[in-house]
């Protein structure tokens, strides 16, 4: 499906569909969100919806090894997270 921060407005969008009374009433904090560290739009996100979880795949235990695995792992880096 790939990386849902790269996809920022449609996925706020869908949750906030989700989230509506008027359409499906799911309560936010039953919702997660799950990201490789988009570190500008997790900060942005956690702003505009703050009771939605945000979840964060490391995919590996050392920055070495997770720059091998997921590429945008070298911007973004274990320690800016």
């Amino acid at each position: 499906m790939g990386e849902p921060l790269e996809n920022y407005d449609s996925v706020t969008a869908a949750i906030r569909s989700l989230v509506d009374p008027q359409t499906f009433g799911v309560a936010p904090s039953s919702i997660t969100v799950s990201t490789v560290g988009i570190v500008n739009n997790m900060r942005r996100f956690m702003n505009d919806l703050p009771k939605v979880r945000l979840a964060w795949s490391l995919h590996a235990p050392t920055q070495e090894l997770r720059e091998k695995i997921v590429p945008i792992g070298r911007v973004f880096k274990l320690d800016s997270l």
